[in-house]
């Protein structure tokens, strides 16, 4: 993990009181969560020692509402004392990305969410860091408090804290180190027999390039290995040596090495200890190496290593997604279809609220704005209010498609995805209208009066007919005799009004022309004609009746009496004039007949 450098730790909390003082009245203040889920001793795993550093680590998880500053955290136990290895880090998403910081201290460790929260749910993680035993302790647990005030015990391996194993003097020169609690340095120990070492001895230190040797941390001085005490000896029994009168340092940064001599003699069956630190390099991660020697002038150098042991975690949640519509029309129909017409789309799916419902309106040939954000996995279900009616033009069904867009009876469902939109194309075909079958018509001659015998069979009446259709207006004529029908006119589209109307018949000698009469289904008089509507599919006849009337003799008046008697030849007289007046007519009539015989 990248250590902070602590000289900016000054303006960024200046900073951060600046921002807090402009933030608006009522905006949302920092809330602290119980968001440590567990806790686990993880290194070492057999037995815990005193001022050893061990490792733990923990899990965490936040709720969907948490906001960007909303802490979580863990206060180390007081009974026994533990104090924290502090260090700071980012808590980093796989993708790189920040989603929050977290702070060791001496007593507790403390995590501030950030901007990830904003755009991401169920956001969890993992965390580890260390921290020294400062007592021993026989329970064989660890009790941690969570920033919730919620209490995690923590399993202690080999069940209880205990001293360092005691160990004999040592016999010749060696040398170990930690890293200190404060996480920006290693301190050395460096024990060496006073029996290997001369008056004046000249002890020097090489160390790893990087490190920064800090001549105010040396503590020199040495003990009788009579009061050794398996290494458990007392401050009380540690003589300390002092700088000038005891020895000198002289540090040599360009060779990443330090001397140290020794002024006057050295006791007999004693044994040295050097104790001093070295500053970490900016950069210092988990996992860093440091190597040390120490060698003198009478004894065999000694060397010891010391892996950095920073903290670290990271997080990740699931970022949420949109989705769009997308709206299409295809089919013949579409040019009868306003341009402006729009197009509604209800939508509705669960969240811990409730149910969300909303709907779009989107024209065809666009695509709606994006929804959301929505938690991946969700299901949106989506229902289009059927389209309004068009004349000349019918609607399908509306189909719907799209990745992971799956159709349902009269709707869809989509599954959002994570980080992702997803756009589901919702398309409907609007068809042409057929036009119905066309029909026909027929116009019948009928003749009908006491004057049709006086009427030549070979008489034509003359029916004109008019119509528009889209081409125009259509006219034309038919010419018939009585008792005849004419072939079909058509086709003519259905729902077309047809006048039609006689042209009068010539004049007959004796009869007497009525007025034309037109009849049929649906045919209604109108002025000298009729009209009627064709039918699809359906011939209409209309029957067009002629009546011929005998035009009737002039009357004959009554001749004066003379005073003559009547007599036999007056009343001979009417029947014979009778008789002859017939016998004219049958005379003209089979004359006429002939003439349209020849």
């Amino acid at each position: 993990m990248h250590k902070r450098s602590t000289r900016w730790a000054a303006p960024a909390a200046l900073v951060t009181i600046l921002a807090a003082s402009l933030l608006p009245a009522g905006a949302a203040q920092a809330v602290d969560l119980d968001g440590i889920t567990s806790v686990t001793i993880v290194e070492p795993t057999d037995t815990l020692t005193v001022f050893e550093n061990f490792r733990l680590e923990a899990t965490w998880v936040v709720p969907d509402t948490a906001v960007p500053g909303d802490t979580f955290g863990l206060t180390f136990p007081s009974t026994p004392l533990l104090v924290g290895v502090t260090d700071s880090f980012i808590l980093e998403s796989p993708d790189a990305e920040e989603v929050g910081s977290c702070t060791v201290t001496s007593t507790g460790i403390e995590c501030v969410l950030g901007d990830y929260v904003l755009t991401h749910d169920n956001v969890s993680g993992s965390l580890f860091f260390w921290a020294q035993a400062q007592e021993t302790s026989d329970s064989d647990t660890l009790t941690f408090t969570t920033s919730g005030g919620r209490s995690i015990d923590v399993a202690v391996p080999g069940g209880e804290i205990v001293d360092k194993d005691a160990w004999g003097p040592p016999a010749e020169a060696e040398k170990a180190g930690v890293v200190t609690t404060d996480g920006d340095h290693l301190e050395w120990d460096v024990y060496v027999p006073s029996n290997q070492m001369t008056a004046g001895e000249v002890i020097t230190d090489t160390f790893t390039p990087g490190l920064t040797f800090v001549p105010a941390s040396m503590q020199v001085g040495y003990v009788l290995i009579a009061d050794w005490n398996g290494g458990a000896f007392t401050d009380a029994d540690f003589v300390v040596l002092t700088e000038p009168a005891d020895y000198v340092i002289a540090d040599d940064p360009p060779t990443s090495s330090f001397t140290l001599t020794l002024n006057g003699p050295v006791p007999a069956d004693a044994i040295y200890r050097l104790r001093y630190r070295m500053s970490v390099p900016p950069g210092t991660v988990a996992g860093d190496v440091f190597t040390n020697t120490v060698s003198g002038v009478g004894f065999t150098a000694a060397s010891g290593s010391i892996t950095y042991i920073g903290s670290g975690g990271g997080g990740e949640g699931d970022e949420p997604g949109t989705f769009t519509v997308s709206k299409t029309l295809s089919g013949s129909g579409t040019a009868l279809v306003p341009a402006d017409t729009a197009y509604s789309i209800t939508y509705s799916y669960p969240a811990a609220g409730g149910p969300v419902t909303g709907v779009i309106d989107v024209v065809a040939g666009q695509t709606s704005a994006a929804i959301g954000p929505i938690p991946p996995g969700t299901v949106v279900t989506l229902t289009e209010t059927p389209p309004a009616p068009v004349e000349g033009a019918t609607w399908g069904t509306a189909t719907y498609s799209g990745t992971g867009v799956s159709p349902t009876a009269g709707g869809a469902q989509v599954t959002i995805v994570t980080g992702a939109n997803v756009d589901v194309a919702v398309q409907n075909s609007v068809e042409l209208v057929p036009p119905p079958d066309p029909g026909t018509f027929t116009v019948s001659k009928a003749l009908s009066g006491s004057g049709a015998l006086l009427v030549p069979g070979d008489t034509a009446y003359t029916i004109a007919y008019s119509y528009t259709s889209p081409g125009g207006t259509v006219t034309g004529a038919v010419s018939l005799l009585a008792g005849e029908t004419s072939a079909p006119i058509g086709p003519v589209a259905e729902g077309t009004v047809v006048r039609i109307e006689e042209a009068a018949p010539a004049p007959i000698a004796g009869v007497t022309w009525g007025a034309s009469t037109y009849v049929g289904s649906g045919v209604t008089a109108a002025g000298a004609g009729a009209t009627f509507t064709i039918v699809t599919a359906t011939n209409v006849d209309v029957t067009v009746q002629n009546t011929a009337e005998l035009v009737p003799p002039p009357d004959v008046p009554d001749e004066p009496s003379q005073g003559l008697a009547r007599t036999g030849g007056e009343v001979w007289g009417l029947p014979l004039a009778i008789a002859l007046l017939i016998g004219g007519f049958v005379l003209v009539r089979a004359r006429s007949v002939r003439r349209a015989s020849a």
